[in-house]
């Protein structure tokens, strides 16, 4: 299971280093320093800080995981793909991407029987060695795992749990709309 789950995340961040190269801004300007690390994550691990304003609680999703979708549109995003399916972890659970004008949100979305098997989940993908710091600090407990990280290409990943449910928001370069697209993401 444990490589099922590596081979299936291993996949998303294959996916997120596409689209945060896809931006073009090799010089970094944008992001005011581009690859210059802000932090080394590895090092920095759970912290006992109270859970962050965001994700807040929200709506699980209704139904069975099993016929679960992605929602077609997240305020401004409207979805333009999906692929994949929330309980096939060895294949990267289920992609959507959304855009809003030029803004692109890379949304994966898996879902386990535990909410142990979530937070791991969760857990491994912060441990990434595409990441360079954190933008928001892990809130990280048993269950319940939230940050927001940017990668070595200049994008942010959002990754969080919500019992049994992972999910992880990517953007190349645009920190602001990948908090609003999280703000209006109903679960």
């Amino acid at each position: 299971m444990r490589r099922l789950i590596l081979v299936g995340l291993t996949g998303c961040l294959i996916l997120g280093m596409l689209l945060a190269g896809c931006n073009g801004d090799d010089d970094g300007a944008k992001n005011g320093g581009g690859d210059q690390p802000t932090a080394d994550v590895r090092a920095t691990g759970p912290t006992s800080t109270p859970r962050p304003p965001a994700p807040r609680n929200r709506s699980l999703p209704s139904g069975d995981p099993y016929d679960f979708e992605a929602p077609f549109s997240v305020s401004e995003y409207v979805r333009e793909s999906t692929r994949g399916h929330v309980t096939s972890h060895a294949t990267g659970g289920l992609q959507a991407s959304y855009r809003n004008n030029g803004a692109i949100v890379a949304l994966t979305v898996y879902h386990f029987e535990t909410l142990e098997q979530a937070a791991e989940t969760a857990r491994f993908t912060l441990d990434s060695a595409s990441l360079t710091g954190f933008v928001e600090e892990v809130y990280d407990s048993p269950t319940v795992v939230y940050a927001i990280a940017q990668d070595r290409h200049g994008g942010y990943v959002a990754v969080w749990t919500h019992y049994e449910w992972v999910y992880i928001a990517q953007t190349p370069d645009d920190l602001d709309g990948l908090r609003a697209f999280m703000e209006a993401f109903p679960y």
